[in-house]
């Protein structure tokens, strides 16, 4: 068996086992009709708010703002990470895509990339896949956990950067190695976190079943090249500074599990196709990844990413820069739960700047040791106001516990900061952080 380059009844869908039962038929059919009517739920929303939805609505209207008014392309981005975030971390293309258009569309510009690099994705799929056009193998196919999530997140890179990666999977089944190399470096470079480590998958898993390996190697070797410098800027974000290595090397594992299924899942069926019973396989596999994706959604955040298809601005988080003392240029610390961080979105496009960016090891919602400890962070994250929103004790951290036994400490001062109750409300409170004041730190 071989599966390094496709066959010509592969190429031209007449392969055994792409005959079409009217049932299959019917079911893919179907099954596109229903994407069709997700995807016209999510394009009625100018923003679309889900998990990682906003962080690609905030970087393009920062570039936008500034390419659009003359200022060029930006490469800090001083409203996020109290003044250290990067403009691109990553996501260049498609973020530049919506940049461009942003002048006619605003923010529906980055909710039509979004739509566009999940359509794309599914097209370079069946394009570089051939052998899963049709019938229980498409609908296998489209029900790919990656698709799933990667829409209804918000993932937009990622999407983006997928469909490059399978076109270059379909440009080196088809012998077009050049091609080939240029689409797998730019999925590198639009997201390198995530597609450098699984284009490397990729190649090692395919070098069984490739004649020429030692072409392989090197044409991975020459699509590396480009993707360092993509590499090294998000070594550069600060993000990568505030969280151990650990943690990071943890949550790269994670995601990296989690959107592999890009791969899995087609390749999976390929290998299907050649088992004895594959009448009946895809049907299983995709019960199977329907029935995963349900089981795990109050486990897995997709509960925020269906939630999505009608998600409105949350009210709360709108009314945090109509707030008495809400100072624009001023960094603020917003502490919200269930709003897909727009608390953070609307104080930032309100003027404000952000302690942190829009990643939840960023966001740090973890308890603290003591006051003197959370003083640190406030210092070094150049807090003037934290606003928490009364539904953030859901993450069960002591951070409000702290700012209330400061803002009542008797001596006015903890760790170099003073802490006053500026405004409160059944719904939000908000506090002034001052670093006017001085005492020693505990060395215990």
């Amino acid at each position: 068996m071989t599966l390094a380059l496709a066959t010509a009844s592969a190429q031209d869908g007449s392969a055994p086992f792409a005959i079409e039962t009217r049932a299959g038929r019917n079911a893919k059919y179907g099954l596109i009709a229903l994407w069709g009517v997700i995807l016209v739920l999510l394009l009625r929303h100018r923003e679309v708010i889900s998990s990682d939805t906003l962080s690609n609505y905030i970087h393009v209207w920062f570039v936008a703002d500034r390419f659009w008014h003359g200022g060029g392309l930006p490469f800090r981005m001083p409203v996020l990470a109290h003044g250290r975030a990067l403009a691109f971390p990553y996501g260049f293309i498609p973020w530049m895509f919506a940049v461009l258009l942003w002048p006619l569309m605003g923010e529906w510009s980055v909710t039509l990339a979004l739509g566009l690099g999940f359509v794309g994705l599914v097209v370079a799929t069946f394009w570089a896949f051939p052998e899963l056009r049709r019938g229980w193998w498409a609908v296998a196919t489209l029900v790919n956990p990656a698709y799933v999530e990667g829409l209804l997140l918000g993932q937009l890179p990622f999407l983006w950067a997928a469909t490059m990666m399978v076109i270059a999977i379909g440009q080196w089944r088809r012998g077009r190695r050049v091609w080939a190399i240029v689409f797998a470096a730019l999925a590198q470079v639009t997201h390198a976190p995530i597609l450098i480590p699984l284009v490397a998958l990729l190649v090692f898993g395919w070098l069984r079943f490739e004649p020429d390996r030692r072409a392989l190697l090197r044409a991975w070797v020459i699509s590396l090249v480009p993707a360092i410098p993509a590499a090294m800027i998000v070594f550069a974000s600060p993000v990568t500074g505030q969280t151990s290595a650990l943690w990071s090397l943890w949550v790269e594992i994670e995601t990296l599990t989690l959107r592999s299924f890009v791969l899995i899942v087609p390749f999976g069926l390929l290998l299907l196709q050649h088992r004895p019973a594959r009448a009946r396989a895809p049907i299983v596999a995709a019960v199977v990844m329907v029935v995963g994706q349900l089981v795990t959604i109050p486990i897995s955040g997709m509960a925020q990413g269906w939630g999505a298809l009608n998600r409105r601005p949350d009210r709360t988080a709108l009314s945090i820069p109509h707030l008495a003392e809400f100072t624009p240029g001023a960094t603020y610390r917003v502490l919200t739960f269930g709003d897909g961080k727009y608390g953070q979105y609307a104080v930032v496009r309100a003027g404000g700047l952000l302690d942190s960016e829009f990643f939840p090891e960023s966001l740090y919602r973890r308890s603290f040791r003591d006051q003197f400890a959370y003083a640190k962070f406030l210092v070094d994250r150049k807090v003037q106001f934290v606003v928490i929103d009364y539904r953030y004790r859901k993450f069960h951290t002591n951070e409000q516990q702290l700012l209330d036994a400061m803002a009542a400490s008797p001596t006015g001062c903890v760790g170099g900061v003073t802490v006053h109750e500026a405004d409160r409300s059944a719904i939000l409170t908000l506090y002034r952080i001052s670093r006017e004041c001085s005492t020693p730190v505990p060395t215990n």
